[in-house]
């Protein structure tokens, strides 16, 4: 559904922001995930970054800043 007034998307069974085909609980948890995960990011920000390609969290706990991601094999600069 959309406000007539902000134009702001949201679900109609539990009034949050649209999730599209995620089910309530799955959205919930989804965004509860995320509040945890950008938590913990923010204890070591030195050491745990996004891979610049896929978005998948690295932890760097020491070697080289030639960085390789496991999940889509983007090679980086953990400086740059």
């Amino acid at each position: 559904m959309q406000c007539p007034l902000c134009f702001r998307l949201y679900c109609s069974l539990c009034f949050d922001a649209y999730h599209g085909w995620w089910s309530c609980e799955s959205a919930r948890k989804s965004s509860k995930m995320t509040t945890k995960i950008n938590a913990w990011m923010s204890e070591d920000k030195d050491g745990r970054k996004k891979c610049p390609k896929c978005r998948i969290v690295i932890e760097k706990n020491g070697g080289c800043n030639r960085m390789i991601c496991s999940v889509c094999s983007r090679i980086f600069c953990w400086v740059c």
